[in-house]
């Protein structure tokens, strides 16, 4: 965003002089996709929108390259500024700077300054916060930039009387002419004396309103005509649009913004070390207070989440096991992140074939990529060879007398492991030679008649 204000300029001026002249200057950047602007009283907005994938310091740069050239045709004390790196959800952090119950009505500065009026109390409040709170803030890492929301930002105001003008033949003019000249701080170089140079200068910038009081506007038969003689000089502040109140007193909000990218817990946990650390050093009678932080609606998210997850799979387990009888395979399962969970379901599907065709049967389903045509060939060569290891197992089961369905799943086991041990016992040329026949067979070991034996246990 780039920021302009002019209060000189109504809405129509500075859409034709402000807002279409940086719009048009920004068009041709790499990487801008759009453009998007506002024209109000005095102030100005332009939006650039860039693609996703452009680096915003190479796009703040040809922004700001842009606009030192553009200075040049713009209107005189127009100024464009670009906002912080940050987002509409960088407001990470807020804090109010108010007066201490023991400090109501007349306030006295660490200066010695006297504060009587409400807007003397309420600049001297913004004072503190961008003087004191803001640059310290500033420097902690992450943080894009800090907004001031309330006060006033403090200004000396002289109010002429225009009967004493009038008598003394003076004007608006003189008395602004007469400020300036006494504002303003003379230098006359170095003075040489015994080896060493003495600096002259006189120092002639004005403090406080007792200085500006005490400016010599003009001479009437040898009197001098000072500001006091025909103005009243008193602290107040510029015209605001807006304001902030907490519990119904006037304070100041401030705001840390978080640069682009970074951590909001870790960054909002250093702004909140560094406010402790100001308000060690805080003015007496006043008071830093959080009011937003984002690092508790991160916890409680995290709390939420972590509840809810917890909630999830117990109810989970409760429901398995009541589904299956056995605690422990409803404990396994609503634990086991999808990795494993692909893991275990790769190994149960290859139990039915015992230990020794386990690492055929994954070289097999490495082997299903070469085609579909492979696959039918290895299943159709790979059933009789099931057949009889589950016509075995059948036959032994009938002999001892046991179950039919662990009957099958024995015979498969055994003539897995007889596989297994023939395979090692055999020279490496057979090996390599009867690579793809062993793929076949570990298909068909998975086949209908293999898997039924181990679902039916």
């Amino acid at each position: 965003q780039v920021n302009t204000t002019a209060p000189a300029l109504s809405p129509a001026e500075i859409e034709k002089q402000v807002t279409l002249r940086i719009e048009t200057a920004l068009g041709g950047i790499a990487g801008l996709e759009s453009t998007r602007s506002i024209s109000r009283n005095g102030f100005s907005q332009v939006t650039a929108v860039f693609a996703e994938a452009t680096d915003i310091y190479f796009a703040r740069q040809q922004v700001g390259e842009r606009l030192l050239e553009l200075r040049a045709i713009l209107p005189a004390e127009v100024d464009p500024k670009m906002g912080p790196i940050s987002t509409g959800l960088g407001e990470i952090l807020m804090w109010s700077v108010a007066y201490a119950p023991s400090a109501a009505g007349v306030y006295v500065t660490p200066e010695g300054e006297r504060l009587t009026s409400e807007v003397a109390r309420a600049a001297y409040l913004r004072s503190v916060q961008d003087w004191i709170v803001k640059p310290q803030i500033r420097g902690v890492a992450g943080v894009a930039g800090v907004d001031s929301i309330g006060g006033f930002a403090k200004q000396y105001v002289v109010q002429p009387d225009p009967i004493r003008l009038i008598g003394l033949g003076l004007s608006f003019a003189d008395l602004t002419r007469g400020i300036e000249a006494s504002n303003v701080s003379r230098g006359a170089s170095v003075i040489e004396r015994n080896g060493e140079g003495i600096v002259v200068r006189a120092g002639g910038r004005l403090q406080d309103a007792a200085d500006i009081e005490g400016v010599v506007v003009t001479t009437r038969g040898g009197v001098p005509i000072r500001i006091s003689d025909v103005a009243s000089v008193e602290i107040g502040g510029e015209i605001r649009t807006g304001s902030a109140s907490m519990n119904g007193n006037e304070v100041v909000i401030g705001t840390a913004l978080m640069l682009v990218g970074s951590n909001s817990r870790m960054v909002a946990t250093a702004v909140e070390a560094r406010l402790a650390d100001v308000r060690r050093t805080r003015p007496p009678g006043i008071e830093l207070t959080t009011v937003l932080d984002r690092t508790i609606l991160v916890d409680a998210t995290v709390k939420t989440v972590a509840s809810n997850l917890g909630e999830g799979a117990l109810l989970v387990i409760v429901v398995l096991f009541a589904l299956l009888g056995n605690f422990r395979a409803a404990l396994v399962i609503p634990l086991a992140d999808r990795r494993r969970a692909d893991v275990l379901g790769a190994r149960h599907a290859v139990l039915c074939v015992g230990r020794g065709r386990l690492h055929r049967a994954v070289r097999h389903r490495r082997a299903q990529r070469a085609g579909d045509a492979d696959l039918r060939e290895a299943v159709d060569g790979a059933r009789p060879g099931a057949a009889r290891c589950v016509a075995r197992g059948r036959a032994d089961a009938a002999a001892a007398g046991g179950d039919d369905r662990a009957g099958r799943v024995t015979g498969l086991r055994a003539d897995g492991a007889r596989h297994w041990h023939r395979r090692r016992s055999t020279a490496p040329d057979r090996h390599r030679s009867d690579r793809r026949v062993d793929q076949r067979n570990a298909a068909d070991a998975i086949g209908p008649a293999g898997v039924g034996g181990v679902v039916g246990k």
